[in-house]
């Protein structure tokens, strides 16, 4: 039997509200959901904040205020263990300004940072018709990397690196090296059916075959697939698990909330043999400290 440890990603940018009602958008929608995911056996609670209508809020000012609130009213009462996003424009100095920010108070400091440790070409393609729907290429350049890691370090935050596709382990290996990074690492394996890799057992042994040698804990995530189905496979191999409404909009005659899909999740990992961390519990198996 392992510990397994569900983080909650309750809104991004796949869900919409008039997809799924459950998603919270506003800074008092978050701090709701928040809530009720701690409740269902989440420890970590990952969140963005929107406008209303579910759309991004550009202004970095408007960006922090909710960002602020919703951290505020979280900590109100007890409390997951939170990592918020950071600007999507701008570059390293820009995008890192929230990490920096949030992190100038105690009560709004996140518990951990989050970095894509790497770039990626993101093709949405239609193999019936040949067509290619969209198309991105999302940059993060070396020095991008270091100077998030450096920041990272500077502010005291154990970072969680999301990884997309195998060299971005090779990246976190070359910055463990050179001292920017320390073990245990914190993996997100972020799978997915349109880049990177599948949630596959040989997928998530391809990484692990690349950290070997290197102490580390692991998050499996589904990117625009329903996570809940790979949930008995992560804990399996030793992972922990990531659902929710920013990685699948469990839309339909009835749309799951945040709460319903950790319910689910936690049941999943009992079910396999294993037993859900508390708050206490996945802070002490990812080693932040008190």
């Amino acid at each position: 039997m392992s510990t397994v440890i569900i983080e909650s990603a309750i809104n991004g940018g796949i869900t919409k509200p008039e997809a799924n009602p459950h998603v919270p958008c506003t800074a008092g929608d978050v701090a709701r959901d928040a809530a009720a995911a701690l409740g269902a056996g989440a420890a970590i609670v990952h969140f963005h904040v929107r406008r209303p209508d579910g759309g991004r809020i550009d202004a970095y000012d408007s960006l922090l205020a909710e960002h602020v609130a919703a951290i505020t009213e979280i900590r109100k009462g007890p409390s997951p263990l939170l990592w918020n996003t950071f600007p999507v424009g701008g570059d390293a100095q820009q995008r890192f300004r929230l990490f920096r920010d949030l992190s100038a108070q105690p009560s709004t400091r996140p518990d951990v940072g989050a970095y894509d440790i790497g770039s990626l070409n993101i093709v949405s393609y239609d193999a019936a018709t040949k067509l290619v729907g969209s198309a991105a290429t999302y940059v993060n350049t070396f020095d991008d990397i270091r100077y998030f890691l450096s920041g990272f370090r500077e502010l005291g935050l154990r970072p969680f690196l999301n990884i997309f596709e195998p060299g971005f382990i090779r990246a976190a290996r070359v910055c463990l090296d050179m001292g920017l990074l320390d073990e245990p690492l914190l993996l997100k394996f972020y799978f997915s059916d349109e880049y990177g890799l599948p949630p596959r057992e040989r997928s998530i042994e391809a990484y692990l075959d690349l950290l070997d040698g290197v102490r580390h804990e692991w998050f499996g995530c589904y990117i625009g697939g329903d996570a809940l189905s790979a949930v008995p496979l992560f804990a399996s191999m030793g992972g922990h698990v990531r659902v929710g409404l920013e990685d699948f909009d469990y839309a339909g005659p009835d749309p799951l909330s945040n709460a319903s899909i950790v319910e689910r999740a936690a049941a999943a990992i009992v079910a396999s043999g294993h037993e859900v961390a508390t708050v206490d519990g996945a802070r002490q198996l990812l080693g932040l400290g008190a």
